[in-house]
């Protein structure tokens, strides 16, 4: 059986101990690996979080060598399988891309609304460096990113380096069969799915059980049980799709900036949890992700790039939700934007799944495109360092409620994150 490497990019995140449960159960026969570099800038959070890494392999009897590395270069030289999650600028630019458009009365979310904006142009440029490097050192590799906004910086590395083996992966989308399955009132074995839209915005728009198709009837269901899914019924039949929760922004956006304002950003909870896992990542008598870990959640993240891998190797073949290119596959969009659609995995490769156009509900579309426009405006924006793009992206978000407040924004974002769009200055 082969062996591949793992190259992890921006391991200094305290996910990474997350992110290789899977990778170690079983002494790694899942993903046989039998090397592992940990790559990242910040020397100190590479130590403490690879040391926990390297503690947890030699407690699971991983056979595996688990090394670390500032060097980009050796990180992805010889890999198979190049994984990135990396956060430019931190949780401390992660802080400014919640509160800055809350200032504005405007949603303050990293991955929607200006901050997501703002987070694509910081890592969009970071992660065609990594796309260059793996040209450059591993030629043949995947990259697998998880890097958010997962769509839009997928869109951007595959314009700026065509031919990048590259998927975005995201686990916002990890039990959907759960989500209908409560409301049918039947086992989520029974269930099959498929879903639609964009990364952070997408809908399961059929449904069938026992290989027949249920989409019908799960929209004529009580409103009683409709609500299983976590939704108001009215709504879930006027898009006649379930949405997945970050669609909250887009449809309850005053309700969510209430709910940030009464009770705090994500990210100031975020850097509180994250010093306490640093400090317990640092005790090196640990060597099992700690009960804290909770906390940060992502708690899908192994599972779901453990299955994207497992299948890319051979171990199984599996349709899942990936943000790849559309390529005809969904009428309507151009070829190089990226989509999150239903993609089958396999040993030769990724095969997205056509979308049948005819039972995409127009809410859906109309959102869908709106947003990707938006996405698109963005790319061109990090990648040429334009204003102009960037204030057209800006004013294009459905999440912008005018331009006015919308330049108020590009403005103050700019400014304050100057230190990390040197192709901005």
């Amino acid at each position: 059986m082969k062996q591949h490497k793992i190259a992890v990019i921006g391991a200094g995140s305290v996910y990474t101990p997350e992110l290789v449960t899977e990778f170690f159960r079983d002494h790694g026969r899942l993903v046989p690996f039998d090397r592992m570099a940990l790559h990242d800038i910040n020397p100190r959070r590479l130590e403490i979080v690879g040391g926990l890494t390297q503690r947890m392999a030699r407690r699971q009897g991983v056979p595996a060598k688990v090394t670390l590395t500032t060097s980009l270069a050796a990180a992805v030289k010889g890999a198979d399988f190049v994984i990135t999650q990396m956060r430019v600028g931190g949780n401390q630019a992660r802080y400014l891309d919640e509160t800055i458009p809350l200032k504005h009365g405007v949603v303050g979310q990293e991955t929607t609304g200006p901050g997501g904006l703002f987070k694509a142009l910081r890592t969009i440029p970071a992660l065609v460096a990594v796309a260059k490097a793996i040209r450059a050192h591993a030629p043949r590799a995947w990259m697998l990113n998880f890097a958010n906004p997962s769509g839009i910086v997928t869109e951007g590395v595959l314009k700026a380096v065509p031919g990048t083996r590259m998927l975005g992966i995201c686990s916002a989308q990890v039990g959907r069969a759960w989500w209908v399955s409560s409301a049918l009132g039947v086992k989520p074995e029974r269930i099959r799915t498929r879903s639609v839209g964009l990364n952070h915005l997408a809908w399961i728009h059929r449904v069938w059980v026992d290989g027949k198709e249920a989409t019908d009837r799960l929209f004529k269901l009580p409103d009683a049980r409709l609500r299983k899914t976590g939704w108001d019924p009215a709504l879930l039949r006027a898009v006649r799709g379930v949405p997945i929760g970050y669609l909250h922004y887009f449809y309850q956006p005053d309700e969510m900036i209430r709910h940030a304002k009464r009770g705090g950003t994500r990210a100031q909870k975020v850097l509180k949890i994250e010093r306490i896992l640093l400090k317990r990542y640092a005790d090196k008598t640990l060597d099992v992700p700690p009960e804290e870990l909770k906390l940060r959640g992502g708690s899908g993240y192994s599972v779901t790039m453990s299955t994207v891998m497992a299948a890319l190797t051979g171990r199984r073949s599996v349709v899942v939700p990936m943000n790849v290119q559309s390529k005809g596959r969904w009428p309507g969009f151009d070829h190089d934007q990226v989509v999150e659609i239903d993609s089958r995995l396999e040993p030769h490769g990724v095969t997205p799944l056509p979308v049948s156009v005819p039972h995409v509900s127009e809410p859906q579309m109309g959102l869908t495109r709106h947003v990707k426009a938006y996405e698109t405006l963005t790319v061109e924006a990090a990648l040429t360092g334009s204003y102009t793009k960037a204030l057209a992206a800006m004013v294009t978000n459905p999440l912008v409620p005018n331009a006015r407040v919308g330049r108020k924004i590009l403005d103050e974002m700019l400014r304050a994150h100057r230190k990390h769009l040197p192709q901005f200055n």
